[in-house]
């Protein structure tokens, strides 16, 4: 009891020491503090010839005037099938303009078995950034998209911002398997959506 009264004799006393202080001592910087904006407008000003330069993610660097020259294009969808086993490519090596790159910034995936009776419970798609050098095609992994059962059907989406420049190509391999964990041949359809920008 004697420690109650105590703790709460000195809630009291810390309580009026506040209220002093407040009314005093720092009574002239709280109100400068009520009474001034506390936020101030910012007006930007640029013209055509000398933008305010933006970064963006993935430590490219662009401008406002590379918002006028972006022509948004969509890839797709494309439907194939995973009997062969083979990656599926949906922008050719040559499908991207010189001078320009293609920034995919979203990725739509849709897939169903190809046997009845062996639904697809879930499902990857990896996805690969290729080019020919020296005569060789060779393949850069960018990443997975997985798939999962929504509204009853099997699909996986993402956001990107992934560069894709002229000479390169973006293919796909997909594959799902059943619940029981089998991989039956599938059907997959994938879109890109995106925009060409210029390459420098």
């Amino acid at each position: 009891m004697r420690h109650k009264k105590l703790g709460l004799g000195l809630a009291l006393l810390v309580l009026l020491l506040s209220a002093v202080l407040g009314a005093t001592v720092l009574r002239e910087p709280i109100a400068y503090a009520a009474s001034s904006t506390p936020f101030q407008n910012v007006i930007v000003m640029n013209s055509d010839t000398q933008p305010v330069p933006v970064k963006q993610v993935g430590g490219v660097t662009a401008s406002t005037s590379d918002v006028d020259q972006r022509t948004a294009k969509r890839f797709g969808p494309k439907t194939f099938g995973t009997f062969a086993g083979d990656p599926v490519l949906l922008i050719a090596e040559d499908g991207i303009p010189a001078g320009q790159k293609f920034i995919v910034s979203y990725v739509g995936i849709e897939g169903s078995s190809a046997i009845s009776g062996f639904p697809l419970a879930d499902g990857r798609c990896t996805m690969f950034v290729v080019r020919t050098q020296d005569d060789r095609p060779q393949q850069f992994l960018v990443g997975g998209i997985p798939m999962h059962i929504g509204d009853g059907r099997l699909a996986g989406s993402e956001t990107a911002f992934l560069p894709v420049n002229s000479g390169e190509g973006l293919e796909f391999f997909c594959s799902g398997r059943t619940a029981a964990g089998e991989r039956p041949s599938s059907f997959f359809s994938i879109s890109v959506s995106g925009y060409f920008m210029p390459a420098s």
